[in-house]
């Protein structure tokens, strides 16, 4: 028996009531039922979320991104990204960073800035379910601040970018997504 994509999402809502970030996630990265099974979910890369019979998810990474187009911003720089979203998070470590960008099309985008350098653009899913807990929690406050991890409506206040610059990558990442 086939079931369809909507279909699969009220048998996740039903099995996991309390889960209210999951649906959410499911939408955001853009994942499809795995083999029309409502307990296994893929993106475009082969990356896995999987829901076991005691109602635990996991993320499993692909090391294969060689995504499959249906994004015209797949190779796109943190720069263009901004200009088409509304919200970002912002997690900086000492020479690294994570972006996540949720575009004007409700899509979730990833980039890395690691050891100087911007990465290839990679699903929002090889980033783990933990994290993508945490953005689907702050995803409609319009600005949260921390010491390393923002999370903020686009374009960034002056507030968010002064604390991105006390930063050893600030400098570097506020150039390259507000200018």
């Amino acid at each position: 028996m086939k079931l369809d994509y909507n279909k699969c999402i009220t048998n996740v809502k039903a099995f996991l009531p309390n889960d209210k970030e999951i649906i959410k996630i499911i939408k955001l990265c853009r994942l499809e039922p795995l083999n029309n099974n409502w307990r296994i979910w893929t993106d475009n890369s082969g990356n896995l979320l999987t829901i076991s019979k005691n109602r635990k998810i996991h993320s499993r990474k692909t090391d294969d991104y060689s995504l499959k187009a249906d994004d015209l911003y797949l190779k796109a720089s943190a720069k263009d990204i901004a200009k088409i979203s509304r919200w970002a998070m912002i997690s900086i470590g000492d020479n690294d960073c994570l972006l996540w960008f949720l575009g004007v099309d409700d899509r979730l985008r990833h980039v890395s800035y690691m050891s100087g350098l911007w990465t290839e653009n990679k699903p929002p899913l090889s980033s783990g379910i933990g994290s993508l807990k945490t953005i689907v929690q702050y995803i409609d406050i319009e600005t949260v601040v921390g010491e390393t991890q923002w999370a903020a409506t686009l374009p960034l206040s002056n507030n968010i970018i002064e604390k991105i610059l006390l930063t050893n990558v600030g400098e570097t990442i506020i150039k390259e997504i507000t200018q």
